[in-house]
């Protein structure tokens, strides 16, 4: 697991037409996001955004069914 702080200030997931997002609050080394989806096959795009407004995909996405 990366413990290197998340140099961003939002965080945000898109799966289908479901999205999340959440503050990161700073040294933060993760986010937890959490959805309610649908069966079936779909799409995600996860984002960081920084103080500056630049955005970037995340690395890793880890998911679990609840």
């Amino acid at each position: 697991r990366n413990t290197d702080p998340i140099d961003a200030v939002e965080a945000r997931i898109q799966v289908g037409d479901a999205e999340a997002k959440s503050a990161v609050p700073p040294g933060a080394t993760e986010v937890a996001l959490k959805l309610d989806l649908p069966a079936g096959k779909t799409k995600m795009d996860t984002r960081f955004r920084d103080k500056a407004g630049k955005e970037r995909g995340a690395f890793f996405v880890y998911a679990k069914r609840l």
